[in-house]
């Protein structure tokens, strides 16, 4: 076995996706030493750049630049107009944008393989544990580190005594490879502070392995056991962008012509989701509203038996959403992130996600339409991907971006970049005999 240089570090730039994705260590050691955060920050956009003019044989491709000039123009016009952005919101950007071309360009005819390795071997890690973790907590509170999260509760008991509301942190455990935390002992986070950041890892794997089989080559078995454990931990995160998006993957993949030489690995996936769908029927009778059925959709699209999108956390996405889109009516060169997150707080106090909006209100609309574009041109001109694939990719961008809190995820900008640094046009099929080189 031959473990090479560039494997090593593809394999760490992608570990730091992870974090940067929503992983529970980047706000642990935000919260403890923002200086170390910030310092790998500045040295990935710095490596970035580098990499782009002073080793263009291996990272010759500019389509990071145009992004990286449209926000660094946006913040600062928005900057000396309005205030409200600052270098911080520009770094987080393009740390981003640049950890996600550095992790393609290293070995990019690789990226793909060691991408949905590191999100398979995550994904049957955090079912083992999601498992113990329902059933036996303390298994795991013996090994993993506990830790105060960033998430915390109002602590009422002393007003009874002339006392004040006390702040409590919900203490979690495990910050490198499991994550679990009070208050969502019934969902799998993986090493995420929300489902929500990690089902956006698992979807982003499971669309590199479905829908774009010319960057790996992995046999059949490989691709159904991949598949199963991929879906089952997207399924344990009881994330409701998680299930829709995989919803459309589903459609995509089992109802388009282009796939029918794929009739096996459909069964399988078929047989593993109607399994899981008896599944959360029988949990659903059973528990009720504490169901996981109930929990991810049930509750967030109804009340007292009627449709209503605005149950559960919608209100608080429809309310970010709507105010955002007035403030750029109103303010189309840009408010600024104060006046846009007070302005949003005014109207629905609480709101929250709604991050691509947001961000337009924040920084205009010139640069909120440039990164749609910029996420959505290379998917749409692509010759690897048929129409259904752009089409659940889309579905993946504007569904994470807008329910979650981040606009530039790594996990969706590393597509991105591999389909314009890796031009292919190999027809969509499967090798059942395909070879898997032993090079990690």
């Amino acid at each position: 076995m031959i473990i090479r240089k560039s494997a090593l570090i593809q394999y760490a730039v992608i570990y730091l996706m992870m974090i940067y994705n929503g992983g529970v260590l980047y706000y642990a050691i935000q919260g403890e030493r923002p200086i170390c955060i910030q310092a790998i920050s500045y040295t990935i956009i710095l490596l970035g750049f580098i990499a782009l003019f002073f080793n263009k044989g291996k990272y010759n491709n500019q389509y990071c630049i145009y992004i990286s000039i449209i926000l660094t123009a946006g913040v600062i016009i928005v900057r000396y107009t309005a205030g409200g952005v600052g270098l911080s919101a520009l770094v987080e950007y393009l740390s981003c944008i640049m950890m996600a071309f550095l992790a393609v360009c290293v070995d990019k005819n690789m990226f793909s393989m060691r991408m949905i390795n590191v999100a398979y071997c995550f994904a049957g890690l955090s079912v083992v544990c999601y498992l113990i973790q329902l059933f036996s907590p303390d298994i795991l509170k013996t090994v993993l580190v506990p830790f105060n999260s960033t998430f915390s509760y109002n602590d009422w008991s002393a007003a009874a005594y002339g006392g004040s509301v006390i702040n409590v942190s919900y203490t979690a455990w495990g910050k490198l490879f499991f994550t679990m935390r009070e208050g969502e002992m019934t969902r799998n986070l993986g090493i995420f502070t929300e489902p929500g950041n990690y089902q956006i890892v698992l979807n982003c794997a499971l669309f590199l392995l479905l829908f774009l089989p010319q960057f790996h080559s992995f046999d059949r078995k490989q691709i159904r056991r991949r598949s199963i454990v991929i879906t089952v931990a997207v399924l344990t995160t009881q994330s409701t962008s998680g299930y829709l998006i995989l919803l459309s993957y589903c459609i995509a993949f089992f109802f388009v012509k282009e796939y029918e030489n794929l009739t096996n690995i459909r069964k399988t996936i078929l047989g593993s989701l109607l399994f899981a769908a008896i599944f959360l029927v029988l949990d659903y009778n059973i528990r009720g509203n504490d169901s996981l059925l109930y929990t991810a959709l049930i509750g967030k699209f109804f009340s007292d038996g009627n449709v209503d999108m605005t149950a559960s956390t919608g209100v608080w996405r429809l309310g970010a959403l709507g105010t955002s889109a007035l403030i750029m009516i109103t303010h189309p060169l840009g408010a600024g992130f104060d006046t846009t997150i007070s302005t949003i707080q005014q109207r629905l106090a609480g709101s929250a996600g709604g991050a691509l909006m947001s961000f337009g209100a924040a920084l205009g609309v010139i640069p909120f339409l440039a990164t749609i574009i910029w996420h959505i041109r290379p998917v749409i001109k692509s010759s690897n991907l048929t129409t259904a694939a752009k089409i659940v990719f889309m579905i993946l961008f504007f569904q994470s971006t807008m329910a979650q809190s981040k606009v530039f995820y790594p996990f969706i900008v590393s597509i991105v970049i591999l389909l314009v640094v890796n031009r292919r046009n190999n027809c969509l099929e499967y090798n059942s005999d395909a070879s898997i080189e032993v090079n990690l």
